[in-house]
């Protein structure tokens, strides 16, 4: 077969062009058009979680600001609660304290009067319970009370007073204990 060399007619120009046409058109379609669309559906995803996170956390914030609410009330209730509680505790241990002191050096304690915790000026957190107690017993006894109070870091003796009976013996001591105590946070 010989070959023409007349060239192309105008229907396979045509053809050629449309071929082309369709070729670049998928290619395009295949190479540009689909995964742009691919990522464009990813970012409308992307978009809608971030959305749905976004809803998640107004409603977060806006629950947990009632609950921060509820729980700082909560926690200054417990805190006048735990102050009132120690308080009548360390006064409660203060006087037992204070009793079996008494006891062991055999001064009988006929009467105790313990004030309410005060804050040491200048120390936030040091408490100072001022005790004032009537005791019975000899006067040995009680300069070996005051001695062992001496001796001691938390207790201090802020007054001493003593009454005496119709035979000149001393009938009843007063003593302010000052008791100096940590306090807790």
């Amino acid at each position: 077969m010989p070959i023409d060399k007349k060239g192309f007619t105008k229907r396979e120009k045509l053809l050629l062009i449309l071929v082309a046409v369709v070729g670049i058109t998928a290619i395009m379609v295949m190479y540009v058009i689909i995964p742009f669309y691919n990522r464009l559906e990813d970012s409308r995803e992307a978009y809608n979680a971030l959305s749905m996170e976004r809803m998640q956390v107004e409603m977060i914030k806006a629950t947990e600001a009632s609950l921060l609410a509820g729980y700082q009330a909560a926690v200054l209730e417990y805190y006048e609660l735990r102050e009132v509680f120690l308080s009548e505790a360390h006064l409660s241990g203060i006087g037992l304290l204070l009793t079996r002191l008494t006891l062991e050096h055999n001064m009988h304690p006929v009467d105790q009067r313990l004030s309410n915790p005060v804050t040491s000026p200048g120390r936030d957190m040091l408490m100072v319970v001022t005790a004032s107690m009537t005791l019975r017993g000899s006067y040995e006894d009680l300069k070996t009370l005051l001695d062992t109070v001496e001796e001691t870091e938390y207790l201090r003796i802020s007054h001493v007073a003593f009454s005496f009976g119709a035979d000149g013996e001393i009938s009843n001591v007063r003593v302010s204990f000052e008791v100096t105590m940590i306090r807790d946070v």
